[in-house]
């Protein structure tokens, strides 16, 4: 039987080091490199999505609810009542001096009366 003594066991010991300097070290440089590559491609990833997450907050923030919006079209009807009463109480004064002057005829009067917008208030 032969057996390896210590001159062959270092001829190995010296053939594996270059086999693993020459092959196995580049491979696992290269490797390591790409690592590196991702984890900077994360990181800036991670940068656009804190940018985008920031933006849906901001456009959260500024979009209108249904309760904000029903509370200005409320305030947005009565605004526009107030107008049509005054515009119709102009109205009804202007009837009434040409009433008085008697140049509207009674059946005059009565159409103005029946295409009022709101109903006469009785007191």
């Amino acid at each position: 039987m032969s057996m390896l003594d210590e001159k062959d066991l270092q001829l190995i010991g010296v053939e594996l080091g270059k086999v693993l300097e020459h092959n196995i070290m580049p491979q696992l440089d290269m490797i390591h490199e790409d690592i590196k590559g991702i984890k900077t491609e994360i990181t800036e990833m991670k940068g656009e999505i804190g940018g985008i997450k920031s933006d849906i907050i901001g456009i959260k923030s500024s979009m209108v609810t249904k309760s904000y919006l029903d509370d200005k079209l409320a305030d947005l009807k009565s605004d526009l009542i107030g107008y049509d009463r005054r515009l119709e109480h102009k109205t009804d004064a202007l009837i009434g001096t040409l009433a008085d002057h008697r140049t509207l005829t009674p059946s005059d009067l009565e159409r103005l009366e029946q295409a009022r917008v709101f109903p006469r208030m009785t007191s």
